[in-house]
């Protein structure tokens, strides 16, 4: 599944004026999505709302991740067979990093927006 055929960047929540986007490579940021949502249960409405919480945190996250694996992970070589492949010189620490620190964003932006009032 090609994320990049089912929203666009710029139907996220905008960067603020005064807190531009950090530098970024598009493929990592993409391949950290897809993996994001493909293998760690992340759904796109996950994915949305961290954005939307922390667009500057959720890029830097998400980048790392998909920096850290092989272009080769979205090539699965059966239907249903899911794997990731690290990047020759992938530190595997450093990635299981920032997947806690992506599920950390994810929880602590779930628990803000249940104490929101409803509207």
């Amino acid at each position: 599944m090609n994320l990049m055929k089912l929203f666009d960047l710029h139907d996220l929540p905008g960067p603020h004026p005064g807190c531009p986007d950090p530098v970024h490579n598009e493929r990592d940021l993409w391949l950290g999505i897809d993996v994001a949502e493909r293998f760690l249960g992340l759904s796109l409405e996950d994915i949305f709302l961290v954005f939307r919480h922390s667009r500057p945190a959720a890029i830097s996250i998400l980048r790392a991740i998909g920096a850290q694996l092989d272009d080769r992970t979205l090539d699965n070589p059966k239907p249903g067979c899911h794997w990731a492949q690290l990047s020759p010189g992938a530190n595997g620490e450093y990635l299981n990093a920032m997947v806690g620190s992506l599920r950390g964003l994810l929880s602590e932006t779930k628990e803000l927006e249940a104490q929101k009032p409803k509207a």
